[in-house]
């Protein structure tokens, strides 16, 4: 449905296409095709969405995680061009990412490498969609921040989300502003840990709660400074 409505709004046929691009949410079986089991998307358990997509679209179909599809993009045309080692990371609901080298995508042995929102920073800690705890993903994400506002106001709604918790901040609202100040030295940290395992040329961080602005930006870059190699933290531009 998507490919078509895609079509329609630029005035190009089906037939007029050579392939499709697609991306989906990880783990991603990029050999075979399949998206395998997405935390957040119940119910897309080993799914052939690469043939799937083909038979019905009659064209040549890649797949790949929707975190390394980003950062490809960002490799080829955008704030990454030219960087390598580039690292993308996306931070919305969850916290996705991709690892280049070269502009070349590391999928590593299984297809499973670029789960950087899966580094471990607190043993023991909040419980992540991906069934481990104290994930980076778990401390840091939209879902994270809206799960800590909802354990910490009174007053909080259940469906309070992570722009909710934001919107407060803005207001000037304390505990909303520490919430996210939170959740954001815990990606400063964990981008820092990826610093030093990788010294990266560039870090490009898309998703939703880039929205933050300053809020998301300047404890990544503090942290970078404050707990880096300084070669590899004088190397890398966020």
């Amino acid at each position: 449905d998507v490919a078509q409505q895609v079509c329609a709004a630029a005035g190009v046929a089906l037939t007029d296409l050579h392939a499709v691009g697609v991306g989906a949410p990880g783990p991603v079986d990029v050999e075979a095709g399949r998206v395998v089991e997405p935390p957040n998307l119940p119910g897309w358990q080993d799914v052939a969405l690469r043939d799937v997509l083909a038979d019905r679209l009659a064209l040549r179909v890649a797949l790949d995680n929707d975190a390394n599809a980003a950062g490809l993009a960002e490799a080829r045309f955008g704030a990454g061009q030219g960087a390598s080692p580039l690292i993308y990371l996306t931070v919305s609901t969850g916290v996705g990412g991709a690892i280049l080298l070269g502009g070349q995508l590391v999928h590593g042995a299984a297809g499973a490498a670029g789960e950087l929102g899966h580094i471990i920073l607190q043993v023991g800690g909040p419980e992540c969609g991906c069934g481990g705890r104290g994930c980076l993903e778990a401390l840091a994400s939209g879902t994270a921040i809206a799960r800590e506002a909802r354990a910490r106001f009174p007053d909080a709604p259940p469906d309070l989300s992570a722009e909710d918790v934001a919107q407060r901040a803005a207001t000037g609202d304390a505990l909303a502003t520490e919430i996210i100040a939170q959740a954001m030295a815990h990606l400063g940290w964990g981008v820092a840990s990826l610093v030093n395992a990788l010294n990266p040329a560039c870090i490009v961080i898309g998703g939703g709660l880039t929205a933050l602005g300053p809020a998301l930006f300047d404890p990544v870059r503090a942290a970078i400074d404050d707990h880096c190699n300084p070669v590899a933290a004088r190397a890398v531009t966020v």
